[in-house]
């Protein structure tokens, strides 16, 4: 297991420390400008999914012939009723949950100070501060990567059981772990088997509660209709729900999902036609691999199993579903830290305008200023002049990720 005695407090604690110091200045500067309009409080901060998670924790799972609890996993709500927290009380610890998986994650790694500012700084981690799974699902997916890093199966077997109790992923995963086993050179079979055994046992708990609470088997596969989702070819140009405050976020993550398929691309270039590649993917290059599969299986449910909205494709909660991760966050540093060729870059450069040119980002001025702020942060480089130009940067994000908390709690859909 873990030992973290051997866990080396920096960088990744200072880009803690500097990322809540400079929260807070910038939210003091806000409220001073009296740009703050929402104070989070036991109200407020139970708006949209959080609503679900706590009848669950309240009454249990309860069928419905339309939208209902049944699309949401136990393990969060029961977490939290085993804690017996007020709704501000899980939301607080649901943010520290965040920032000690996403230190623990990030050790025995090389990432920048910059780089790890730049991921925890993003808007999209507001929903790590709300009572949803996502802190927990963070947690249990930076096991997953840290085991396949580090070759560790008892935390890829612990992540893999409590992820699959915490959201409806195994139809990711199980593909995920069996293309990441081919590319490993099909070494260590039990552990892959181990690991699906895993997600498999977590999704059949799940079935069996569900079951005796409602009487329905595998309902949350089918209840997924009554929220509009089903398959089409997507209509262009893209949207969400309201778009003029989160549209930027979902087609950046759309933009980080295009990448990671880019990424596998390569990865089978290497492994099909580089024969000495063949036998250097270590364990690193495998946990790449498996974010990638997982981004990029999101990322096409996410555009093709989803609803219309004014005859137009709605990628709603895509940012949620992609940064909200370890596995996005995992991708996000490694573009940061890895330096690519020029055609890695014109690819990428190709790939940000090409996201841009299919959505509706045109209309929302804001969200155009967002969106390239974003991207740009990429295209910066190491040098001293460079480095104030970062710290603005970080801190209009930072000023977009208040924004953002504040839609939700205004109930303003965010992801």
């Amino acid at each position: 297991m873990m030992n973290l005695s051997k866990i080396k407090p920096v960088p990744c604690l200072y880009a803690i420390g500097i990322y809540l110091i400079s929260l807070m200045a910038v939210y003091q500067l806000m409220d001073f400008l009296s740009l703050v309009y929402a104070i989070p409080n036991e109200k407020n901060l139970l708006n949209w999914d959080s609503k679900w998670y706590y009848s669950i924790l309240e009454e249990g799972y309860r069928y419905q012939e339309r939208t209902c609890n049944l699309a949401f996993f136990p393990l969060f709500s029961y977490f939290w009723k085993s804690l017996g927290l007020s709704i501000v009380g899980i939301s607080f610890l649901n943010f520290i949950i965040f920032l000690l998986s996403f230190w623990i994650g990030t050790q025995k790694t090389s990432f920048s100070i910059w780089s790890l500012l730049f991921v925890l700084v993003l808007p999209s981690n507001i929903f790590f501060a709300l009572p949803y799974s996502e802190s927990l699902f963070f947690f249990f997916s930076m096991l997953i990567v840290v085991g396949i890093k580090e070759d560790k199966i008892g935390l890829q077997a612990l992540g893999f059981t409590f992820a699959s109790l915490t959201r409806s992923v195994s139809l990711i995963f199980i593909p995920a772990l069996l293309i990441t086993f081919f590319f490993s050179g099909r070494k260590k079979k039990i552990d892959v088997l181990i690991n699906i055994g895993c997600c498999l046992l977590g999704t059949i708990l799940v079935a069996i509660m569900q079951y005796l609470h409602t009487g329905k088997w595998l309902y949350f596969l089918e209840v997924q209709k009554q929220w509009g989702r089903s398959w089409g070819l997507p209509n262009f140009p893209l949207t969400t729900f309201n778009a003029d405050n989160i549209l930027a976020l979902d087609i950046s993550s759309l933009a980080l999902g295009m990448v990671s398929i880019y990424i596998l691309l390569k990865y089978f270039y290497l492994y099909f036609f580089k024969t000495s590649s063949k036998r250097n993917l270590n364990s690193e290059d495998l946990a790449t691999i498996f974010c990638c599969l997982y981004v990029g299986a999101v990322v096409f449910l996410d555009v093709f199993f989803t609803r219309s909205l004014s005859d137009k494709t709605n990628i709603w909660s895509l940012n949620r579903h992609v940064i909200s991760t370890f596995f996005g966050a995992w991708l996000l540093l490694q573009q940061q830290n890895k330096k690519g060729n020029l055609i890695d870059i014109y690819i990428k450069t190709g790939i940000a305008f090409f996201v841009f040119a299919i959505s509706e980002l045109y209309r929302h001025p804001s969200q155009i200023l967002f969106y390239f702020v974003f991207i740009s942060w990429f295209y910066i480089g190491n040098r001293h002049q460079d480095y104030l130009l970062r710290g603005v940067i970080l801190i209009f994000i930072i000023y977009e990720q208040i924004v953002v908390f504040q839609e939700f709690l205004l109930n303003k859909w965010v992801g």
